[in-house]
């Protein structure tokens, strides 16, 4: 290895070689997978607003008729509750209240986080095997409080 690529660093009395290629094609990546990663996260965010809007329309022929909340309009509500809460999760690190998704009653709310529960146990997989630790443990801590309420 040229010695122009390589940076020797010294931690404790070791050196610590790091190849500036390698890294820097590392940093790229990075850079690469947070673009990807804002994207999906616009278009996830820009689907969701379509599915709110649409909820807020049909909420006037349902408030009409009660009858129709139950049923596929109730399972829709579960769905978004499950998706905005798990988008508001990952931008934020906290859950949504049920008084911040304006057009949902208290059990659609519950049935969504219940449905939560199993969304962020699989981002928390993901994320174990790319050894984040961190993001492991904030998952751990909220997918226990998801599931605590489903205790009470």
């Amino acid at each position: 290895m040229e010695a122009s690529k390589v940076v020797g660093k010294f931690q404790k009395g070791q050196p610590v070689l790091v190849n500036e290629a390698e890294f820097s094609e590392m940093c790229e990546q990075m850079r690469e997978y947070d673009a990807t990663r804002e994207s999906d996260l616009t278009m996830a965010r820009s689907l969701l607003k379509t599915a709110e809007e649409g909820a807020k329309d049909l909420l006037p022929i349902v408030q009409k008729d009660e009858s129709l909340r139950y049923g596929s309009f109730a399972n829709a509500c579960e769905e978004y509750v499950e998706a905005r809460t798990f988008e508001h999760f990952l931008s934020h690190g906290t859950l949504m209240s049920l008084k911040e998704l304006e057009f949902v009653d208290r059990s659609e709310y519950l049935g969504g986080l219940a449905d939560l529960t199993g969304e962020i146990a699989r981002y928390a997989v993901i994320r174990a095997t790319k050894r984040d630790v961190v993001a492991v443990e904030h998952c751990k801590v909220r997918r226990l409080a998801c599931l605590a309420f489903q205790l009470v």
